[in-house]
C-alpha cells in the first residue's frame, strides 16, 4: 500500500474498494489545526496536532480512549477531567510503551506527545525542519511498521 485515496461525495455501491488501498471520506477543514482547542492537556502540547497524533496512536495501542486509562490522581473528584488529565495519562503510558509496541512505533509515539522532533525551539509544521523531523521520527518508523506487518508475501 503506497496510496491514500480521499473520496468526496461517494456512494459505496459506485465504488470497487480493494483490500490493499486506504480510502478516507472525512472531509478536512483547510486550518483546521489552528482551529484544535488547546483543552483536554494540550495546553501543555507544543504542537497540538502532532499530540493528538500521539494520543490517538497510545489509545491504537492501548484499544481504549486515553480518558478509560485515567488513573484517580489524573482525574477530578468528580471523576472529570481536568486541564492536565490527557497530558498526565499520555506521559504515563508512554513509560511502558516499550513493553509491548515495537521501537519504532513507541518511538513515534513519545516524539509526537512530546513534540520532540530533534529541531529546536520551532513547533510548527510549516517549519522545514520540524517537518524534516516529523517525517523521520514519526513517518518514517510508521511506515517501517506498517510494511514489516503488512507485506506481500
Amino acid at each position: 500500500m503506497r496510496d491514500v485515496h480521499f473520496l468526496i461525495d461517494y456512494s459505496r455501491q459506485q465504488l470497487s474498494l480493494s483490500e490493499d488501498e486506504l480510502y478516507v471520506s472525512h472531509i478536512f477543514v483547510a486550518n483546521s489545526a489552528t482551529a484544535l482547542p488547546k483543552s483536554r492537556g494540550r495546553t501543555f502540547a507544543r504542537n497540538a496536532l502532532v499530540f493528538a497524533l500521539g494520543v490517538i496512536l497510545l489509545e491504537l495501542s492501548c484499544g481504549t480512549p486515553l480518558i478509560e486509562q485515567a488513573l484517580d490522581s489524573e482525574i477530578d473528584a468528580q471523576k472529570q477531567e481536568t486541564p492536565n488529565t490527557e497530558y498526565q495519562i499520555a506521559m504515563r503510558l508512554l513509560q511502558d510503551i516499550r513493553n509491548y509496541e515495537t521501537d519504532s512505533f513507541a518511538s513515534a509515539t513519545s516524539s509526537c506527545i512530546k513534540c520532540d522532533m530533534g529541531s529546536g525551539q520551532d513547533y510548527d509544521l510549516d517549519d522545514e525542519g520540524f517537518r524534516a523531523g516529523f517525517v523521520e521520527r514519526v513517518l518514517w518508523p510508521l511506515e517501517e511498521d506498517f510494511e514489516a506487518v503488512f507485506r506481500k508475501r
